[in-house]
């Protein structure tokens, strides 16, 4: 069990996850960070928002120094599934580990 009574997989506390979790999750973000600016970019709604706007010009400079710190601006209600999705596609193709997402694990638990 972890905090909070969620059940977590413990492949997280295997070595060879510590050592790839880090550029996992800064590809992760990247990619997140990516899809969202992209998503702006395309309906043009960062010209009508000046906070957005804001947000995108932060986002894009954070972008390569900190993905995780980009992400935090752009991320969404609902992100966690995609963001979980490719952390598990990453981890199995790039790195042969078989992880299972909080969701899956806590099949009870509605996750946002």
């Amino acid at each position: 069990m972890a905090e909070n009574n969620l059940i977590h997989d413990p492949v997280e506390d295997t070595a060879e996850y510590k050592a790839v979790i880090d550029s996992v999750m800064d590809e992760v973000y990247t990619a997140m960070v990516e899809l969202r600016l992209g998503m702006y970019e395309e309906d043009g709604f960062q010209m009508e928002n000046p906070v957005l706007a804001d947000r995108i010009k932060r986002a894009r400079g954070l972008l390569k120094e900190s993905p995780s710190e980009a992400y935090k601006l752009v991320a969404m209600m609902g992100d966690c599934h995609s963001v979980w999705g490719l952390k598990k596609r990453l981890l199995k193709t790039k790195h042969n580990i078989d992880w299972q997402t909080p969701a899956e694990l806590n099949p009870d638990v509605l996750f946002d």
